[in-house]
């Protein structure tokens, strides 16, 4: 019975998320960032070298270049976390409203900087 009773729950919290005009706003600029980032990756494919600058925070030159395939880890990473701060934010949406907000910010957040970081690996490759 309490499994029942907790898949009741998160799914009365997920759609308490939607209620929200400011969440379901976020939640579908997140999905339209995440349609950007598949579209440039799939425009700009074939153009890419062999080898791309994807991972910035390492030192400058050979140690920063990837394979183009792996563009594709932004935005699956994008959707993990929203997928799993949408979870977070149904379990926590009659305890603590601020902290839904704050994750359902923070999937937007990482959305839009992984759609800098793809545009900026394709500009630095081309």
């Amino acid at each position: 019975m309490k499994q029942d009773n907790s898949l009741a729950g998160l799914i009365i919290g997920f759609g308490k998320i939607w209620l929200n005009k400011t969440r379901t706003r976020q939640i579908r600029l997140i999905i339209i960032l995440l349609a950007f980032q598949l579209i440039t990756i799939v425009l700009f494919f074939t153009q890419l070298p062999p080898e791309i600058p994807l991972f910035f925070s390492r030192p400058w030159g050979q140690f920063q270049l990837t394979s183009p395939f792996s563009l594709l880890l932004l935005p699956l990473f994008s959707f993990i976390i929203l997928l799993i701060n949408l979870f977070l934010a149904s379990l926590l949406i009659e305890k603590n409203e601020f902290l839904t907000n704050i994750l359902t910010l923070s999937s937007l957040i990482f959305a839009f900087f992984a759609l800098v970081a793809i545009l900026k690996s394709i500009h630095l490759s081309l």
